[in-house]
């Protein structure tokens, strides 16, 4: 079953990254299966960062899984908003997991507030 994250406060510096699953405890290095991310309302120059851990710092740049900064908007284009990281298939076998696995849980950060839902679970066993 699909959980989900909202977010929509900008963090930065030392501030700590939202962790996907609030009830895994720090260190815990379960894995976390990103499925698709909503961004509600892009913001130009803005950043929306995923890490590979569930206590990452907002500065971090080691455990970075997935980043995108949005562009300046000019007329007539369309902002991104929404990012799908399956393939819209079922994995074949329990060993392929159809999504972004973070092994460490997996936080998020965005640099701008930006109304963020993030579609996740845990990989089926």
């Amino acid at each position: 079953m699909a959980r989900l994250l909202y977010t929509d406060a900008a963090t930065s510096g030392t501030t700590p990254a939202v962790a996907l699953d609030a009830g895994q405890a720090v260190g815990d290095d379960g894995d976390r299966v990103v499925k698709k991310i909503f961004v509600g309302k892009p913001v130009a120059g803005a950043s929306l960062v995923v890490f590979n851990n569930n206590n990452a710092l907002a500065n971090n740049t080691t455990t970075i899984a997935f980043k995108y900064t949005y562009p300046t908007f000019g007329a007539g284009t369309p902002a991104v908003d929404n990012f799908t990281f399956t393939s819209g298939e079922q994995a074949a076998s329990a060993s392929q997991v159809d999504g972004m696995v973070l092994q460490g849980g997996g936080s998020i950060v965005t640099s701008s507030a930006m109304q963020v839902t993030v579609l996740w679970d845990l990989p089926e066993a």
